[in-house]
C-alpha cells in the first residue's frame, strides 16, 4: 500500500513539472509553432487565449470565422462584390441572348418575305390569305428572254409605309439606316411596327452586332413623325420630319419561293414573241407563239399585254388585263 501511495505521488510530481501554456510561457522562437490563439473584443477591451491584448503576430488562428469587426466587415464587402460580379455577369449573359434572339430573327424576316407594292381596292380585307396576279395590271415591266411577264403568289395584303427619304442617323452607340422607297410592312395584323427588308441597325462599337430591327411611326405633337427603332433608346429615332416624309401604303407579303410563274418568255425572233405557259385547270402547259408586227398588243392565257419595245433579248411590256 504504502509503495503504491508513493508511485503516485511520483505520476503527480512529475505532471508538476510540466507548466501551463500561457503568453509568458510561449517564447518568441516557438509560439508561432506552438501556439493556437484566438482574440475578441469584450467591451471596448481585446482579450486573446492566453490573457489580455490581441494575438501575437503570426500565430496560428483557429479554424472559425474572426470575431474582428474590421475582417467581418471586409467579409462582408467581398461577398457583395461577389454578388454584384454575378449580377453583372447573369445580366451579361441574358442581353446576349436577347441580342442573338434579336439577330436570328432578322436574318429570319429579311430571308423568308417580299413586299410587292399593290394597289388595294377599297374594303379588301388586310392579312387574309389570298392569290394574286404580278405585275399588276397597269404596270410597267421589263423581262428578259427565260424570265416570267406573269407571276402567281399566293400571300396576303399587309399595312405597310414607305419612307420618302434616305438618311443615317448616328449617336454615340448606333447607325440608324433609312433607305427611300424601301417598304416596311407590319408581318401581323396585330404587330405596331413595321419591319423593312434590310439590315438598319449598327452597334457603333461592336460593329459585327447589325440586324433589322422595326420601326414605330411616331407622331409628334406638331404633326411631324420619327421612326423609331424598337427595343432601342429614343436616340435611335430619326429627326422629325413633315407627316408627308412616310406614305401609308399596302403590299401583298408573300414568302419567297411562293411565287409561280404562269406565263415565261421563251424567245422574241423579229415580230414574233414566243412564251410557255404553265399547266391550267382543264389543260396541259402549251408553247404559245404571238405576232406583234401588226399591233403591239397580244392576249396570252385570258390575259391582254402591250408591247412597249422590244430587243432580241428582252422585252418592256404593260400588263392590260
Amino acid at each position: 500500500m504504502k509503495s503504491l501511495l508513493c508511485g503516485l505521488l511520483g505520476v503527480i510530481g512529475a505532471f508538476a513539472l510540466v507548466p501551463s501554456v500561457s503568453a509568458q510561457a510561449v517564447s518568441e522562437t516557438n509560439y508561432r509553432r506552438l501556439a493556437v490563439c484566438d482574440d475578441v473584443l469584450i467591451g471596448g477591451k481585446w482579450y486573446n487565449s492566453f490573457g489580455e491584448g490581441r494575438c501575437p503576430v503570426g500565430t496560428r488562428r483557429p479554424a472559425r470565422r474572426s470575431s474582428d469587426p474590421n475582417e467581418q466587415t471586409l467579409r462582408s464587402m467581398n461577398a457583395k462584390v461577389a454578388a454584384l460580379g454575378a449580377l453583372q455577369q447573369s445580366l451579361l449573359v441574358a442581353a446576349e441572348a436577347a441580342n442573338a434572339r434579336m439577330m436570328a430573327n432578322s436574318d429570319r424576316i429579311i430571308n423568308t418575305y417580299e413586299f410587292d407594292l399593290i394597289a388595294q381596292n377599297e374594303g379588301e380585307p388586310l392579312y387574309v390569305e389570298k392569290t394574286h396576279l404580278f405585275p399588276e395590271i397597269g404596270a410597267v415591266s421589263m423581262v428578259r428572254t427565260g424570265d416570267p411577264i406573269l407571276v402567281r403568289a399566293s400571300g396576303f395584303v399587309g399595312d405597310c409605309i414607305a419612307p420618302n427619304f434616305s438618311m443615317t442617323h448616328t449617336d454615340f452607340a448606333s447607325e440608324h439606316v433609312v433607305v427611300e422607297g424601301a417598304v416596311a410592312c407590319k408581318l401581323k395584323g396585330r404587330d405596331r411596327a413595321y419591319a423593312p427588308l434590310y439590315v438598319n441597325y449598327t452597334n457603333r462599337i461592336n460593329r459585327n452586332n447589325t440586324m433589322m430591327l422595326p420601326w414605330d411611326v411616331v407622331r409628334r405633337g406638331d404633326g411631324n413623325v420619327s421612326l423609331c427603332l424598337t427595343s432601342r433608346t429614343k436616340s435611335a429615332c430619326t429627326p422629325a420630319r413633315d407627316a408627308a416624309s412616310v406614305s401609308s401604303v399596302k403590299a401583298f407579303i408573300v414568302e419567297r419561293g411562293a411565287k409561280v410563274p404562269v406565263v415565261i418568255l421563251d424567245a422574241t425572233e423579229g415580230g414574233r414573241l414566243t412564251f410557255s405557259v404553265a399547266a391550267g385547270a382543264e389543260r396541259g402547259p402549251e408553247v404559245v407563239a404571238v405576232d406583234v408586227d401588226g399591233s403591239n398588243t397580244f392576249v396570252v392565257d385570258g390575259h391582254q399585254f402591250e408591247v412597249l419595245a422590244r430587243s432580241e433579248e428582252a422585252l418592256v411590256y404593260k400588263r392590260i388585263s
